[in-house]
């Protein structure tokens, strides 16, 4: 309409807004529809394969060019197919011929999404197949003939119709054949489960009345699961809510299934109760996903209960210990722990109770007597099942009160109470009134003394706290003093200056006569000397208060003086000097910023006081340590004042250059923050050598990535992750799962021990959060599941805290660190490294 209304209307104004608005909104349409394209294709396909490359784990690199050249290649690409596009196919089609094209292609995705919600036997080969024969099929039967331009409109939706229907009907077809011919996988069947299986149980309830069971065999189940005693009460619960009196061989109704259901549900959970069942009543195996659901949700369960009996447990202020027929240890709590310093190696699941009974008689624990006697006396009490209570007092002076009682099925469990300062209230009430007038009176005496000394001493200390409150406030005044003037000096000097230089910047631009020129350049040299002047002295304060810390590494030297070098050439060629180097790849140990800032300040001034000559710098290792010495044919120093041009604001009188003696000073703190030496030797009038003496460092090696260029895998790995915060055990369950890694994953120091029975494989590597649940830690846990393995797994401890003597805790002892929130590139590369240890 609106098209319209300019073709058929005269007045050129609305023709001009009419051309301008559909303008503006053609270009909207294509700046919005290529950018939100071009940014899904980055971030969904590109970026993900690009970044997840083995190669690069480990280096630290900027990815933001990466990124930016990544979408503007793939808006110029969209923009490219799209001008294709409209050259080749739209030339003679119509708005709706081109949306008909786009949704036939779109409903390839059809048979997929009906088949995955209603057809129980589809998985995903059969999705793959039929959306390739669909784009085949797609392409050859509507693309290919459009391409005609001769072509009618009439045809043209012929084909576009025939072109739909045909390769949506392959795109069944294969879907259909290849899910009956193709196995499906493990996870397609328990998801085919989960999205299917309703109108299945509806199906299984409705069979309920077709049982060949009665109620024996319903309460034999309940038994099995939940015991004998427990069964028995919750029987006779349901026969007193229903009041009905359950026979042996009576058939179920529906209420007591639903019961039972319920009941099993406590403890397996809802959904592997209801499938237990069911198959109990129609006497039927359970296929392989039923099994795989069924123990997910039993473990589930009895986590549940595990978990609550153990907080039950630690949450106790008496220490619990308890023991098996067998007069094994089976459970004990953090307090029982803490009561007993038991070596590390005892306090484990199954060992015999006589093994710490005979190290508490070693200690003295047990009192005096025959060591064998008292243990089999203490151990015919435990299989008598004999209740009892007493108290010890153990070589360390505390009071421990003892309850023991046998378990039902054989057993027994034994509290102890720490009674020390129950006691001890009850030993100083008896001595309170034993001869109390005369010890008052004695004590009055005692205290009278002591208040005169304290009074003395009092009046002393006050004194000097006066003299060392006043001596700190003039020091605070100093020092506020001059922070205030180092503030004023960073922002009211420096940033005029900064000004300053922006407009002789503007001015050095301009054309100006050759005097003017000269006074120019003058000022702008006078300008930069002032701010690095201000600059300098605003480096001496931070190093003498501490600010600045170096950060001790290993580098290679070479790599950074070379630039520097390349940069000193330049004023040096402006002099007339020639600047040299004999340099040599070494790596030290120090602070990179430091050296840097320590060489450049040598170089400067060899080249400031040399005015005919060369300069020289080399690099060399002598007794095990490097130096690097700066030569030049300047003015030299006598030696009277060589260790003078390290002080502050000292300068060689002979010298013609301008400057106020503050850089030396600064390279003796910089060398003295960073543990090295420097040392000067020098002529008068013919040159100087300065040297600086640092510790060789270490090389830092490559990353086996770059130097091991197979590709390395990670598929098959087993790894135990553990956390206390379940979100965290999900992001790694999925970024693991998308790499093959088989995962196991626990939440509790507890439950992590639990995942090495043998219904788990043995873990080939260790992810595991520091700061666990209950004051429990991950290096603890690494300790006792290697213990409990006998062997070193390869481990790696995650956690937010950055905590450099963790870290090296961490290193100590074999394990990698990690700071969170990982990156998955780290997290490979650290994988790769456990692997590897695994291997060796």
């Amino acid at each position: 309409y609106v098209l319209q209304l300019a073709i058929f209307s005269d007045s050129l104004i609305i023709k001009m807004f009419v051309f301008v608005g559909a303008l503006s909104a053609a270009t909207a349409m294509i700046i919005v529809a290529t950018l939100t394209l071009s940014t899904m294709l980055a971030n969904d396909v590109v970026l993900p394969k690009l970044l997840d490359n083995p190669n690069q784990a480990g280096h630290k690199e900027d990815y933001g060019k990466t990124i930016r050249l990544v979408r503007r290649l793939i808006i110029g690409l969209v923009l490219i197919l799209s001008y294709i596009y409209q050259q080749q196919l739209t030339g003679s089609k119509s708005l709706s011929s081109i949306g008909l094209i786009a949704f036939s292609l779109v409903i390839q995705l059809l048979p997929a999404i009906v088949g995955g919600l209603y057809w129980k036997k589809g998985h995903a080969h059969g999705v793959y197949a039929g959306l390739l024969m669909g784009l085949v099929s797609w392409t050859l039967w509507l693309i290919i003939p459009l391409l005609n331009s001769d072509m009618s409109i009439y045809s043209q939706s012929e084909i576009l119709s025939q072109g739909a229907l045909v390769s949506l009907l392959a795109n069944t077809i294969a879907y259909i054949v290849f899910s009956h011919l193709a196995p499906a996988r493990l996870i397609d069947k328990i998801q085919a489960e989960a999205f299917v299986r309703p109108s299945k149980m509806a199906q299984d309830k409705s069979k309920h009345s077709n049982i060949n069971v009665d109620s024996s065999d319903l309460i034999t189940l309940l038994s099995t699961f939940m015991g004998t005693s427990r069964c028995d009460q919750l029987i006779a619960e349901f026969e007193q809510l229903h009041k009905i009196t359950l026979l042996p061989n009576d058939k179920p109704d529906e209420k007591f299934i639903s019961f039972c259901e319920r009941a099993l549900g406590g403890v397996i959970g809802s959904s592997s109760s209801q499938a237990l069942i069911n198959s109990v009543l129609q006497g039927k195996k359970l296929d392989f996903t039923e099994v795989i659901n069924f123990f997910d949700d039993t473990t589930q369960a009895m986590q549940f209960n595990m978990t609550a009996l153990l907080t039950s447990l630690e949450s106790m202020e008496q220490g619990i210990s308890v023991i098996d027929k067998h007069l094994n240890l089976v459970a004990w709590n953090k307090k029982y722990t803490e009561l007993f310093n038991y070596p590390d190696d005892y306090l484990l699941v199954g060992s015999p109770i006589e093994k710490l009974m005979r190290f508490n008689a070693k200690c003295g624990e047990l009192g005096m007597g025959d060591i064998e006697e008292m243990i089999q006396r203490r151990l015919e009490h435990l299989k008598n099942a004999t209740p009892h209570r007493f108290t010890r007092q153990r070589n360390d002076g505390h009071v421990i009160e003892m309850i023991g009682n046998p378990l039902p099925g054989g057993g027994f469990v034994t509290s102890f109470n720490d009674i020390t300062s129950h006691v001890e209230i009850q030993k100083a009430l008896k001595e309170s009134n034993i001869d109390l007038e005369y010890r008052m009176k004695k004590r009055t005496e005692e205290v009278h003394s002591i208040n005169a000394d304290l009074r003395l001493e009092i009046e002393r200390r006050n004194d000097a706290e006066k003299e060392l409150i006043r001596a700190r406030r003039a020091a605070e005044e100093a020092n506020a003093s001059k922070t205030r003037f180092l503030a004023l000096a960073s922002h009211d000097i420096i940033q005029p200056l900064n000004a300053a230089k922006l407009y002789l910047s503007a001015l050095q631009e301009a054309k100006l006569s050759e005097s003017a020129q000269g006074i120019l350049n003058k000022l702008n040299d006078s300008v930069t000397s002032s701010e690095r002047l201000i600059s300098t002295l605003l480096d001496i304060s931070r190093l003498d208060q501490g600010e600045m810390a170096p950060n001790d590494e290993s580098f290679e030297l070479c790599l950074l003086i070379q630039p520097l070098i390349v940069d000193m050439q330049m004023a040096a060629e402006k002099k007339g000097l020639v600047l040299k180097s004999h340099l040599r790849p070494v790596w030290v140990q120090g602070d990179r910023t430091f050296t840097y800032r320590i060489i450049q300040n040598l170089l400067t001034n060899a080249i400031k006081y040399t005015d005919t000559g060369k300069a020289l710098i080399t690099i060399r290792e002598r007794s095990g340590k490097i130096e690097v010495r700066v030569f030049d044919t300047g003015i030299g120093i006598d030696q009277d004042k060589q260790k003078a041009i390290f002080t502050d604001f000292y300068r060689v009188q002979e010298s013609t250059e301008s400057g106020v003696g503050l850089g030396l000073g600064v390279v003796r703190r910089l060398t003295q923050q960073m543990q090295a030496t420097m040392n000067v030797v020098s002529t008068k009038h013919k040159g100087s050598c300065f040297t600086l003496v640092m510790r060789k460092g270490q090389p830092i090696q490559a990353s086996q990535s770059t130097i091991n260029k197979v590709k390395q895998t990670l598929s098959g790995l087993n790894v135990l992750c553990v956390d206390d915060k379940n979100e965290n055990l999900d992001a790694l369950d999925t970024l693991l799962t998308r790499w093959e890694v088989n995962v196991v994953m626990a939440n509790t120091y507890e439950s992590a021990l639990a995942m090495l029975s043998d219904d788990h494989p043995i873990p080939d590597a260790l992810l595991i959060d520091y700061q666990l649940d209950k004051e429990q830690n991950g290096l603890a846990l690494i300790t006792a599941i290697n213990a409990k393995l006998n062997k070193t797994i390869p481990s790696a401890i995650v956690t937010a805290l950055q905590d450099n003597e963790l870290r090296e805790t961490c290193l100590s002892q074999g394990v990698q660190f990690l700071n969170k929130p990982l990156k998955p590139a780290k997290l490979r590369a650290v994988l790769q490294s456990l692997t590897k240890q695994r291997k060796r």
